[in-house]
């Protein structure tokens, strides 16, 4: 099965954590940044 990248950037801890469990669960490799500067 192919894995897909993401990146997440959003200010709110809760949006980044849901997200990333939302895309980890549909295969993707998912990196996440609280900052479009740190992202």
């Amino acid at each position: 099965m192919e894995t897909h990248k993401a990146l997440v950037i959003d200010d709110e801890q809760i949006v980044l954590d849901s997200v990333s469990k939302i895309l980890t669960g549909e295969n993707y490799e998912v990196d996440v940044s609280l900052s479009g500067r740190k992202g």
